[in-house]
């Protein structure tokens, strides 16, 4: 008769799994301190590198924080309009020395070459209804608007009829006529 040889696992040192060594120390276990010190090191390394990958991924795919906040107090200094001419040096809390505006599907590309820059941050609009603010400061965009008026809760315009794309400087105090209507603020170049 053929005997049957025993299969015993093999044992595992749980504590080793757990990133320390235990030691029995009279009749307690404790755990080696510099193994301590390394497993705390590395979580303290894994949250930040998690943080950093997160703070990354919101630059890329939300926006640049600088640029989602002047475009959200610039939100707020039109709609808080409350006189029938301003210029946008008069309402822009940011600076700045050149505002842009494209025809709807202007490709991005020649907006960059009109610029003279690249950004991640500006693209071509895709209907006739949208608005398109690029406000920039000596060769940064440092506000990029880019969608609905009803969405918004304000219109902007002054591409002359026939044009590409119109730009103010900074300089030309250019003034705007305003209307408020149906809780949406309108700006139109006078």
């Amino acid at each position: 008769m053929l005997e049957k040889e025993k299969i015993v696992p093999e044992e595992v040192d749980s504590s080793r799994l757990l990133g320390f060594r235990l030691f029995n120390v009279g009749g307690r276990m404790k755990a080696d301190k510099s193994d301590r010190q390394a497993g705390k090191r590395k979580n303290i390394l894994t949250v930040i590198g998690f943080i950093l990958l997160l703070l990354l991924l919101l630059y890329f795919f939300v926006d640049n924080p600088v640029l989602l906040k002047n475009k959200l107090n610039f939100k707020q200094a039109v709609q808080n309009i409350n006189t029938d001419k301003i210029t946008l040096q008069e309402i822009t809390p940011f600076e700045w020395d050149k505002v842009y505006t494209f025809q709807p599907y202007f490709p991005k590309q020649k907006m960059e070459e009109i610029m003279g820059l690249k950004s991640t941050v500006i693209s071509e609009t895709v209907n006739e209804g949208m608005t398109q603010l690029v406000f920039v400061n000596n060769g940064k965009i440092v506000c990029c608007i880019n969608g609905y008026s009803d969405n918004l809760g304000y219109y902007i315009s002054f591409l002359e009829e026939g044009n590409e794309y119109s730009v103010i400087n900074y300089e030309n105090n250019a003034e705007f006529l305003v209307s408020n209507e149906q809780d949406k603020v309108s700006l139109v170049l006078e």
